[in-house]
């Protein structure tokens, strides 16, 4: 629905920037890596890509720095058992290559150093993503859990 929101940044935590755009201020909920990369100084321009969540009971924008960063959102939102709040931790604790090592690798203990994640969604991520992430080519060789 939304692809991406520029603005200027009116506030940041590491979990959430307020970006002004339009005469609003948008809240977007953000993992760690992307409030590293958001400017220090309020009023900044900034960019983020974002995908929007709609339930009957609940509403949210997710922003992302890149592009990347959102599609590996996306995929761990197709999981069962995978909100965005638990892809949101996700995220914050793996890079996208150290989560795509350990799930090729078959190392579900590096899954479950992730806050939320359990034995049981640590297996359900490795059967469900390995084909998705086994089509992206090998994996570097530096890739490891964090």
């Amino acid at each position: 629905m939304y692809e991406f929101l520029s603005g200027r940044l009116a506030s940041r935590r590491p979990d959430r920037a307020v970006v002004e755009a339009g005469g609003m201020g948008w809240r977007v909920l953000i993992p760690l890596s992307t409030y590293e990369r958001l400017p220090a100084k309020e009023g900044a321009p900034v960019k983020l890509f974002l995908h929007h969540f709609l339930r009957e009971d609940r509403e949210a924008l997710y922003g992302f720095a890149t592009e990347e960063e959102r599609e590996y959102f996306e995929l761990l939102n197709q999981v069962t058992g995978v909100g965005p709040a638990l892809a949101l931790s996700v995220l914050s604790s793996l890079p996208f290559e150290a989560f795509r090592a350990a799930v090729l690798n078959g190392d579900a203990a590096a899954i479950t150093r992730v806050k939320g994640v359990g034995r049981k969604l640590a297996a359900r991520l490795l059967l469900e993503l390995a084909d998705p992430l086994r089509k992206l080519g090998p994996v570097a060789a530096a890739a490891g859990p964090a």
